[in-house]
């Protein structure tokens, strides 16, 4: 156990201005384009508090850097990645409009017919011309 006194020997002020400054917040590729890691995308100049990585790397260097420090990934996602983002949604999507399908909830012939097309609209996302990029969401009105 340590005493009240351990702690008196070390200098534990830490300035996290300077730590946050540190931090790389552009990485510069070998084809001359900058990534902004706070945008997730690339940007075509960069103000004087930005601290570009010295180094400039490849395409799949940023990448593996984005992946290791989790720092989103923005335009630079596979369209797998796309597709499994907004699959996901899609079901989200689904799963909030389950229980008005149930055969007992009280809805009217007209609402009954918006929302399953909203559901099918929902379902057919996958096949829209631009998937997985480009998607233009159904939106629900049964009022």
């Amino acid at each position: 156990m340590y005493d009240n006194n351990f702690f008196e020997n070390f200098d534990l002020s830490v300035n996290f201005q300077n730590l946050r400054q540190e931090k790389v917040t552009h990485y510069k590729l070998n084809d001359g384009r900058i990534w902004s890691v706070f945008e997730g995308k690339f940007v075509s100049s960069v103000d004087d508090t930005a601290n570009i990585q010295e180094q400039t790397i490849t395409l799949e260097e940023l990448i593996s850097a984005l992946d290791f420090y989790h720092y989103p990934k923005g335009e630079l996602k596979s369209d797998e990645e796309f597709a499994s983002e907004a699959c996901a949604k899609r079901n989200q999507l689904l799963s909030e409009t389950d229980y008005l399908v149930t055969p007992d909830y009280p809805l009217t012939e007209v609402q009954k017919q918006t929302l399953y097309s909203y559901r099918q609209a929902l379902r057919d996302i996958p096949a829209q011309k631009g998937f997985p990029r480009e998607i233009t969401w159904p939106t629900l009105n049964l009022k």
